[in-house]
């Protein structure tokens, strides 16, 4: 019986002892350490309801350990649990420290060794500073000395990620003094920048500097919002930020903005510029989206279209650097190092890439370069500005003896052009008078001619019965009816009312009209048409080669002599169409072969059979012959034909 005590003893002396060492031991497994993670060293469980409180979680079965140093969650919606067994062996608290100032909250709770609550702390950006455990900008946890179960409730609403560091007071004081250091350097390199760039635009007006300036500011607000600074120095007590996070990374459209204004895409690289524009305006949805509850919504879309507006600017960069532009290339370095900062930042942030020093820097490091790149660039464009025209002036004040020789002849020549002008003036109004004269005396007569016959004729049954009458009649209103025609072309010609359409025509299409509609003409004196049509289609307008053939036409059969031939031909000659319109007759005196096309005289010649003419025919085919990109060639003698001949453009087929 006794024997059996002893063996009961010692059985609970060894379960006693076991629980001792296995405690201690894994009081022990946790120790202040400088630049160790200790997420692999911790028990983990996932509460995605978010319904366990602390001892509910403390008697869960569902712990697990995990492998990676500083775990991420991703867009994690519930609680992460974490507890470890710590043991700080100074005398003085050591310190655990959060390496990620996103998180929404992170309650301690420290126990002693026999699983009492000592205390509760909280931090992360759903408190005030005046709640957090230890102020700053990291979330830190003061580890009494000694042995003790920490117990964390962890919660984010975007990107849970848990970087751990159990430090002792020298380390963490080390750390934040080098960090703050360093951070310092960064904030106040940036606020030098931002006013210098506010003077300079200020005193230069130039708003590519304003666009630079929100750049760097709002670069330093997402830098200062990644670190941790605007919980402590902008927003320390505004709670209502920090639920609206996305528009914190939102003011990057400013970044976009610069871009675009400083490479002038709108005009060098107008396809690019329009995918820039949707980005824009994508990245402008994150404030209302955020402002209408639907953070989740809004973080995943600026995180989708920060990564989107980084790879445009880059390859815009690219494209503009390949320009061999100065400012271009200066740019696109500083603009590639500071997108693929972002995106490596980005990409952390998501899990992409593993959490360590470069990749949660990595966005700071690339504006800092680019902050530092632009800087020179536009230092070296105010440079070049300034040596322009320090250049330019030394150019003016070599020049001016050459500027007040130029402008003396300048205003010699223009003197000239005056007189030139004036004397062209006066030639016009002079031409137009005298063609007025001619259309006053050729369009009284025939009209004054018709209106009397036409009166007679109502009292005098012979007259209307006499087929010459009639034939007088149609003569008189034929002959005024193309002078009308020809002089509303030519007014529409003066005022420039007349625009070439050119078009592919039937050359045989153009002239049997005509002759039709002079067919009473050509039988009245006998005349013989002869067509040599060899070209089928030219490239003209149509109304104006009407016009131009109805007058050749009209022209050659008041100079034809009854029983006469008319000849019309057309034949391709060195790719142009030479269209002639020729008439046997008295021919034209030498004398006015010079002034044909010219208003000259102040009346008229009269035909073979005595028709009249206004001489504004002739004029109307010359204008619109240069209007068709043609020219015109007279050949005649006195007895023998007159030849008019056009060269024309032959339609492609």
């Amino acid at each position: 019986m006794q024997d059996d005590k002893k063996v009961a003893y010692l059985v609970l002396l060894f379960v006693f002892l076991s629980q001792i060492l296995g405690f201690t031991r894994l009081q022990a497994q946790i120790k202040p350490q400088k630049n160790h993670w200790i997420a692999a060293e911790m028990r983990w469980l996932q509460d995605l309801d978010s319904q366990l409180d602390p001892p509910q979680a403390q008697r869960s079965q569902s712990w697990y350990a995990i492998t990676e140093e500083v775990p991420n969650f991703g867009a994690y919606s519930g609680t992460i649990w974490a507890k470890g067994y710590f043991f700080n062996a100074s005398k003085e608290s050591a310190f655990l420290m959060l390496n990620y100032p996103q998180l929404d909250s992170v309650v301690l709770l420290l126990y002693d060794t026999d699983g009492r609550l000592l205390k509760t702390d909280t931090s992360g950006a759903f408190f005030p500073k005046s709640r957090r455990a230890v102020p700053g900008n990291k979330l830190v946890f003061k580890i009494p000395p000694g042995h003790h179960q920490v117990l964390l409730k962890i919660k984010g609403q975007f990107n849970l990620q848990l970087p751990m560091q159990f430090l002792s007071t020298e380390d963490y004081l080390q750390i934040r003094e080098k960090q703050n250091f360093g951070q310092g350097l960064y904030f106040g390199f940036i606020l030098l920048i931002l006013l210098y760039q506010l003077i300079l635009w200020l005193s230069l007006k130039d708003n590519l500097l304003l666009y630079y300036a929100l750049h760097a500011g709002t670069t330093a607000i997402i830098t200062a919002h990644l670190e941790g600074y605007t919980y402590l120095y902008l927003w320390p007590d505004c709670i209502w930020m920090n639920r609206h996070e996305p528009m914190v990374f939102g003011l990057g459209v400013f970044s976009t903005l610069f871009a675009m204004k400083f490479l002038n895409t709108s005009s060098r690289a107008p396809y690019w510029h329009r995918w820039l524009k949707w980005s824009v305006a994508i990245n402008c949805l994150v404030f209302p989206i955020s402002l209408l509850g639907q953070q989740a919504v809004a973080n995943q879309l600026v995180q989708m279209v920060g990564m989107l507006g980084c790879l445009l600017m880059l390859i815009v960069g690219i494209v503009m650097a390949m320009k061999k532009d100065r400012e271009a290339q200066f740019f696109s370095i500083a603009l590639s190092l500071f997108l693929a900062g972002v995106v490596i930042t980005i990409l952390q942030r998501i899990g992409l890439v593993p959490y360590n020093f470069f990749t949660i820097h990595a966005s700071q490091i690339g504006s800092g370069f680019d902050l530092a790149l632009l800087s020179i660039a536009i230092g070296d464009r105010f440079r070049r500005i300034s040596k322009d025209k320090e250049a330019l002036s030394e150019q003016l004040i070599s020049s001016t003896s050459v500027i007040a020789q130029l402008t003396q002849e300048q205003n010699k020549e223009l003197a000239e052009k005056v007189e030139e002008r004036t004397l062209d003036l006066a030639k016009s109004i002079q031409a137009k008078d005298r063609l007025f004269s001619i259309i006053g005396h050729d369009l009284r007569g025939p009209l004054g001619a018709s209106a009397q016959l036409v009166e007679m004729m109502a009292t005098e049954q012979a007259l209307r019965e006499d087929p010459q009458t009639w034939e007088i009649l149609v003569k008189s209103l034929n002959h005024s009816s193309l002078l009308l025609e020809n002089l509303l072309l030519w007014a529409r010609s003066q005022k420039g009312e007349l625009e070439a359409t050119i078009q592919k025509v039937k050359v045989k299409a153009l002239i049997h009209p005509l002759l039709e509609a002079h067919a009473v003409q050509l039988t009245r004196k006998q005349l013989r048409v002869s067509l040599d049509i060899q070209v089928e289609v030219i490239a003209t307008d149509v109304q104006m080669m009407q016009a131009i053939i109805r007058n050749l036409l009209s022209n050659a059969i008041k100079f034809s002599p009854e029983g006469g031939t008319i000849t019309l031909t057309a034949f391709t000659n060195n790719n142009q169409c030479q269209l002639t319109v020729s008439n046997e007759g008295d021919g034209i005196l030498p004398d006015r072969l010079g002034n044909l096309f010219e208003i000259k005289s102040g009346k008229s010649t009269k035909g073979t059979s005595g028709e009249h003419g206004s001489g504004l025919g002739l004029v109307l085919v010359k204008e619109f012959i240069n209007h068709l990109g043609g020219k015109i060639e007279v050949e005649s003698q006195p007895g023998q034909l007159t030849t008019f001949r056009l060269s024309l453009p032959i339609a492609e087929s």
